[in-house]
């Protein structure tokens, strides 16, 4: 029996220490080590695979996104005269009683609304240079609201003692000289000539302080020229 028991313990111990050995032999075998190199490649060109596609997806989408800023600027630039704004603006739906000037030479474009907290800012300003404005009677103010309701704009405006024009344009929809609603998102500023060609857009910020040079100066040294 003790035999028994030792001859067993032998085996087990053989077999214990062999089976290592061959898994480490059968790694080593050259069918394996052929199997080892062939996934290594097979992985490395999936990897140069998915690294090629990636490179083109992004090449594709550098070229989209170059189209559309090419197409953006073309028409930030283009200034072509599209109507008369007096008669476009008669034509229009007002929120309060004011309303244009509709022989003015020029038209500043306010593109705003009353929930435009940015826009609530340039308001006190834009008013000031409304009142400028009308005692020359050659420049005229535009509030372009997209407010949903007439009557939001007709509120902001009349609590704000604001007494410039207010067309209502909910859609945002293109003025003469104007650009298009996603190129001059609120508050912005576009300046026109009565013809509807557009001298100058952006920020309100911006083009507001200016607005003599693009209007009344540029008149005035039209004529000392003649």
């Amino acid at each position: 029996m003790k035999y028994s028991i030792a001859t067993l313990s032998l085996l087990l111990a053989l077999f214990t220490w062999a089976l290592p050995v061959a898994e480490a032999q059968s790694a080593n075998s050259p069918t394996a080590t052929k199997r080892v190199k062939k996934e290594k490649k097979k992985s490395e060109s999936q990897l140069k695979r998915e690294a090629a596609k990636a490179a083109k997806a992004a090449e594709k989408a550098k070229k989209k996104a170059a189209k559309q800023s090419k197409k953006m600027q073309q028409a930030f630039e283009r200034t072509e005269p599209t109507s008369a704004v007096g008669k476009f603006l008669k034509e229009q739906t007002y929120a309060t009683d004011a309303r244009p000037n509709l022989n003015a030479q020029y038209y500043l474009i306010f593109r705003s609304s009353s929930t435009c907290k940015h826009c609530h800012k340039m308001l006190p300003d834009i008013i000031a240079a409304h009142s400028e404005m009308m005692a020359g009677g050659k420049v005229d103010i535009v509030f372009d609201s997209y407010d949903g309701e007439l009557s939001a704009t007709k509120a902001y405006l009349e609590k704000n003692g604001a007494s410039f024009a207010a067309a209502h344009n909910p859609a945002m929809q293109k003025m003469p000289g104007a650009l298009h609603q996603y190129l001059l998102l609120p508050p912005g500023i576009y300046i026109v000539t009565a013809e509807g060609k557009c001298i100058t857009h952006g920020h309100a910020s911006q083009v507001l302080p200016d607005w003599k040079k693009h209007t009344i100066d540029k008149e005035e040294a039209a004529t000392t020229e003649e």
